[in-house]
């Protein structure tokens, strides 16, 4: 009897197990695994639905180049990775286009300076370019505009610099500082136009905020209700962007008082200013940690535990395609493409891999 029951109990907990991982994933479909443990992805090129795309590896790190297209995923190279790898983007001149890399902190390595590489596409070649003078090596976004790369990285545990570095005359990368502001940690770039998100405000306790302005010039603030955990845009009117999604809920209590609130920051041509509107609560989160727009009919929301395709108009709908199974590792998806009906995405959660839905 004892046996039995023992049994009966390594079944049952075996079952609870596979409910909540088919739970997690019970509408989208497992298409490819990685033979590898990937610690983090990075999306540097989508069109067509075509993605080219880095993944870091876990220790010891390894980084691999991704081609994805019409629903097959294609390694096109690998090499060791020079250091922790926190940010990446294509940077295109007259002659080549190759891969930059922004390296800082890791679990193994938490003196690690900020420093930027540049790796040739074919990841045969990397030389460090440029290395920060800072007390937290951390980059929050980076990203070519014409010749240079804009760049967001904390200089102190609190303070975030933006600015922009490029080749000199000789081919010595030089760094330009625009501004210095408290932890504005997300952060969109167009031409010369920026807009920065920020969970925190300026002084201890003060909900966080959007900034928007001439890169040079003096930000604005445009309306928000609280901290903003995540931004994306869609469309463009005059070097702006005509509409800013922001997951602008965050309280520094989250457990408390964080919402997952997405809402929509939309220009006003006529008036000049941005308008915001709350287009969804979720109430089962307290942050919506990433938006993507797929095409004209559809969004990727992603929040701290779950994943949805919402459907835009005049009433939004979502429908829920994932949820988080491991609380201790990063819940995250990234739009691959589309082929054959089908949309595809690149899952982080217990394991990474790519789904279709």
């Amino acid at each position: 009897m004892k046996k039995i029951l023992i049994l009966f109990f390594i079944i049952l907990v075996t079952s609870l197990l596979s409910i909540n991982y088919l739970r997690a994933d019970s509408i989208l479909k497992e298409e490819l695994s990685f033979k590898e443990n990937i610690e983090r992805v990075f999306i540097l090129e989508q069109s067509n639905n075509e993605t080219k795309y880095l993944t870091l590896t876990t220790a010891p790190h390894k980084l691999n180049f991704y081609l994805f297209s019409n629903g097959k995923n294609q390694l096109l190279a690998e090499r060791e990775a020079d250091c922790y790898v926190e940010q990446a983007t294509f940077y295109s001149n007259k002659e080549q286009e190759n891969i930059i890399t922004t390296c800082g902190v890791s679990r193994g390595n938490l003196t690690a300076k900020l420093e930027v590489f540049e790796i040739s596409s074919d990841l045969k070649r990397s030389q460090k370019i440029y290395q920060f003078d800072t007390t937290r090596s951390e980059t929050n976004y980076i990203k070519q505009i014409d010749d240079k790369l804009i760049i967001n990285y904390f200089i102190s545990k609190y303070e975030t610099s933006i600015g922009y570095f490029k080749p000199d005359e000789n081919g010595k990368w030089q760094y330009r500082e625009s501004k210095k502001l408290r932890i504005a940690t997300n952060m969109l770039a167009f031409q010369d136009y920026i807009v920065l998100g920020r969970m925190y405000g300026d002084q201890q306790g003060q909900d966080g905020d959007v900034l928007a302005g001439i890169l040079d010039q003096e930000l604005v603030t445009l309306p928000s209700y609280r901290g903003v955990y995540s931004m994306s845009s869609s469309g463009l009117v005059g070097g702006r962007p005509e509409t800013i999604y922001i997951g602008d809920g965050w309280h520094q209590n989250y457990g408390q008082f964080a919402q997952a609130r997405l809402s929509a920051l939309k220009l006003n041509q006529e008036a000049g200013r941005y308008n915001l509107d709350l287009i969804n609560i979720f109430r089962e989160s307290y942050a919506v940690t990433r938006t993507e727009q797929i095409d004209e009919k559809n969004m990727l929301v992603v929040t701290n535990n779950f994943a949805y395709i919402a459907k835009l108009g005049k009433d939004w709908s979502f429908t829920k395609i994932a949820s988080q199974t491991d609380t201790y590792k990063l819940f995250d998806l990234r739009y691959l493409g589309k082929s054959q009906n089908k949309m595809y995405f690149i899952v982080s959660d217990s394991k990474v891999a790519i789904f279709s839905f």
